[in-house]
């Protein structure tokens, strides 16, 4: 192996450490995008969006043409309300060339992340109190890591509109990726939602260990003659996002579209949600 290829994985695994890690904050279906108040930020949000027995799958697309696929199953485990979930992000067929310009690749690999985790959560008085349990595999080229990651969040009830909700994510590690130790991004969030009669609006702020500037974000989800619409804006120094999408139920089947359309001029994220109620 020409030195060209020793020294590429090292490459990769350095930005692995730094950003390749960040799959654990990517939104994992369109409901994230649709509604402020979900699991993806908090698992205190978990008896929220609860409304009975269910299976899920969900399918998008990324940035960068990366591809995401999710599966959930939603309900009650000794009376508490429960998660269980599967979760990919990946992209495939990357070419491998050398220095020299050729007409066909070496060869292809592949770069993932998976995570597959349970979540429960519990109600105390006025707060709900959320947690999430996450083991982690990523592969990058010839190389991957294993490790762990925990989600806590506790929401409070301040009245019958108000509540306010904290939630620390993806506390953990990995183990070691070519001598480097990829770094998760935990995720502080504060947040708050109020029930209005135009719909629910939330506000909220997110410090990622990973991204330089605090996240602000607005978010308001509004029910229409059986149509959930959702509408969010996310905005730092770096970037501004704006998440749109909408929910409807047919029977046993519900259907969520969501995009995310932003600053980053990569592409448009959309995923898609297929949702069955477990009679």
């Amino acid at each position: 192996m020409r030195l060209h290829f020793k020294f590429l994985p090292y490459v990769f695994a350095s930005a692995l450490t730094a950003s390749g890690t960040q799959f654990l904050s990517i939104p994992t279906s369109a409901e994230d995008l649709i509604t402020f108040n979900s699991i993806w930020r908090s698992p205190s949000f978990l008896k929220k969006n609860l409304l009975g027995e269910e299976l899920s799958v969900s399918y998008g697309n990324w940035f960068a043409d990366f591809k995401s696929f999710d599966m959930k199953w939603r309900g009650n485990i000794v009376d508490q309300s429960s998660q269980l979930h599967f979760r990919y992000l990946g992209i495939n067929d990357i070419e491998l060339r050398p220095n020299k310009p050729t007409s066909d690749p070496l060869g292809y690999y592949s770069s993932y992340g998976l995570s597959l985790g349970a979540s429960t959560a519990k109600r105390i008085g006025d707060s709900e109190l959320g947690l999430t349990l996450k083991l982690i595999r990523m592969e990058l080229y010839q190389y991957s890591t294993t490790g762990y990651a925990v989600d806590i969040g506790i929401s409070r009830d301040i009245n019958n509109n108000l509540s306010v909700t904290y939630s620390l994510l993806n506390i953990g590690s990995l183990k070691n990726l070519i001598d480097l130790e990829p770094s998760l991004p935990l995720r502080s969030i504060i947040s708050s939602t109020y029930d209005h009669s135009f719909g629910e609006i939330s506000l909220g702020i997110e410090k990622n260990s990973l991204v330089n500037d605090i996240i602000y974000s607005i978010g308001i989800k509004k029910d229409y003659q059986g149509l959930d619409f959702g509408l969010n804006y996310y905005n730092n120094q770096s970037f501004q996002n704006i998440t749109s999408g909408f929910s409807i139920g047919i029977g046993i089947f519900t259907f969520n579209y969501a995009f995310l359309f932003g600053n980053q001029q990569l592409g448009t994220p959309q995923f898609l949600d297929i949702i069955i109620r477990i009679p």
